[in-house]
């Protein structure tokens, strides 16, 4: 004649396992939300360093058509509390009599999460 179990519940080996799995699932969450986390604000970061970047190149590239005097030089901006500084060089030189030529490269570095930066470069033609 089978005997019926007259136990209710759970063990506590089960209750462990169970436990561990759970902790383990919440672990993995949480490592995969840090990752998310700073995934968005490296992409922030180069959205604004592109953003300062190809202003200063727009700048630029107006002063020089309208033959204004520009020197190498830097900035720094802080937003977002992140700091950006961008960097300019413009190599100057003559493609015909008369007609100017400018190399305009502007750089955009930043260290949030590392150290970062996007750089541009244009050819402005001037008379």
């Amino acid at each position: 004649m089978p005997t019926k179990s007259k136990q209710k519940g759970f063990t506590i080996v089960e209750l462990l396992i169970a436990s561990i799995i759970i902790a383990v699932g919440i672990l993995g969450w949480a490592k995969a939300q840090d990752g998310s986390i700073k995934g968005r604000a490296i992409s922030n970061g180069i959205t604004t360093a592109s953003e300062l970047g190809m202003a200063k190149l727009e700048q630029i590239a107006l002063e020089c058509q309208n033959n204004a005097e520009i020197d190498n030089d830097f900035d720094t901006i802080t937003t977002q509390g992140v700091q950006f500084v961008r960097t300019w060089s413009i190599d100057q030189g003559e493609i015909l009599d008369g007609v100017d030529l400018w190399k305009i490269d502007v750089t955009v570095s930043w260290t949030h999460y590392g150290l970062k930066s996007v750089q541009y470069q244009r050819i402005v033609v001037g008379g």
